[in-house]
């Protein structure tokens, strides 16, 4: 992640209970949305058991073709537990942790040959102390490879999610540490109805994507009942925010009084006809005083 690469799409799988039913679940899902690869899994690790049920699990994924990347979140006290294999560690960052949690994490990763996500778990003023303080374990390690991320919780959803995004890439920018990939974790807010979690989702990371913050962004594979329907979200906020293109654009007329066409109908005939052409922006255009505005963006 980071530098010249495309920002990436993520599925959090939560704990593993059972690595054949979380896998089988995965692959029913993902296969709705053949068109679109996943490029990463998240799991989690808090006993001494979840080293095997990660083994377990990247065998059973293998098996069904889903060969993603599977990273590994752990606190910072149970870094000890993280299992050879895993793509990259996720490490919880509290206000609580000591420096040498901190630093036994970094030192963790560093002895797998992977790289370490500081996973913030603070708002606010104290963001700026906390990743000065991952940037330093991370150095006291000789640690290279480094990632900084934050998730939209409760407590952090709309304007302070993108206030604190914008923060923690203010504070990496005067560290000299604006290459630091930054993961934007989404979805993890209260229970919503579908389309007000889509809606608060695709407008909190696609505000940050549009500003330039966000190498990837992670999501919840049970957000909206399946991987799949999941999965689709996040390509369609990369498109949004226009750094991928991975379906037919549609640029559209409002469809206002001055519209002296059947608009929706219209708009279906010419959906029906090509959204085929994968990677084509098109414009549908209405009246004209929208019409010069919509075909300006189109292709």
């Amino acid at each position: 992640m980071g530098g010249e690469e495309p920002v990436r799409v993520e599925l959090e799988l939560g704990p593993i209970a059972e690595a054949e039913q979380k896998a089988d679940a995965l692959s029913v899902g993902l296969a709705l949305r053949p068109e679109i690869a996943c490029e990463g899994f998240l799991v989690d690790v808090r006993e001494e058991d979840g080293a095997r049920r990660v083994g377990l699990l990247a065998d059973a994924l293998a098996r069904r073709g889903l060969a993603a990347p599977l990273s590994v979140r752990l606190p910072a006290d149970k870094a000890g537990l993280a299992p050879a294999g895993a793509a990259r560690l996720v490490i919880g960052v509290t206000e609580d942790a000591s420096d040498a949690e901190l630093t036994g994490a970094a030192q963790a990763a560093s002895r797998l040959g992977v790289p370490l996500e500081w996973a913030l778990e603070v708002r606010g003023a104290a963001l700026a102390s906390l990743v000065d303080r991952a940037l330093e374990a991370s150095r006291r390690a000789s640690l290279l490879r480094v990632l900084i991320s934050l998730a939209d919780e409760p407590a952090a959803q709309g304007a302070r999610f993108v206030h604190d995004a914008r923060l923690v890439a203010a504070r990496l920018a005067a560290r000299g540490a604006e290459a630091v990939p930054i993961v934007l974790r989404g979805g993890h807010g209260p229970p919503a109805p579908a389309e007000e979690c889509l809606l608060a989702t695709a407008t909190d990371l696609g505000a940050l994507l549009c500003d330039g913050i966000g190498d990837a962004i992670s999501l919840p594979a049970a957000l909206f009942g399946d991987a799949g329907r999941t999965l689709d979200l996040g390509y369609r906020i990369l498109q949004g925010a226009r750094l991928r293109t991975s379906w037919t654009e549609f640029i559209s007329c409002p469809s206002c009084g001055r519209t002296l066409f059947d608009l929706e109908q219209t708009t279906a005939r010419i959906k029906a006809r090509t959204q085929h052409l994968r990677g084509v922006k098109i414009a549908i255009m209405g009246c004209i005083v929208n019409g010069p505005g919509e075909m300006a963006d189109a292709d």
